[in-house]
């Protein structure tokens, strides 16, 4: 049990942490206003697709480390992680849906669960 909370918790600290330094890394490049969350701050639409895409890269290595430290199979975990992610992608389109796209919250959220299935069957 332990072990399985301690596995859906470093995936979601991973998910956070990579997107921090990759948004931070593009603010400093861009010289623009630092945001962990929303993509309206972006200059141009190919920034937008970047960040969104990447997405798919912090989903798989989160589902790596979930399926590395849950010890057995992990899919009870990736579901609980899955569950976190959807939960927070409500969140953010709740408190930030105003001022972003529609599609960026349905993609964002998206690409993070398939990157996780992904991670989970390598």
């Amino acid at each position: 049990m332990i072990r399985a909370l301690v596995a859906i918790l470093m995936g979601q600290i991973t998910i956070v942490l990579l997107n921090g330094i990759i948004r931070m890394a593009i603010g400093v490049y861009l010289d623009i206003e630092f945001s962990l969350s929303g993509i309206s701050y972006l200059p141009g639409f190919i920034w937008e697709v970047i960040i969104v895409g990447l997405s798919l890269l912090y989903g798989f290595i989160a589902g790596i480390i979930v399926c590395l430290l849950s010890g057995g199979n992990g899919r009870a975990e990736i579901l609980g992680l899955t569950l976190i992610i959807a939960g927070v992608g409500l969140f953010d389109f709740y408190y930030i849906g105003a001022s972003e796209p529609l599609w960026y919250f349905l993609i964002n959220s998206g690409l993070l669960i398939a990157g996780l299935f992904l991670g989970y069957r390598s």
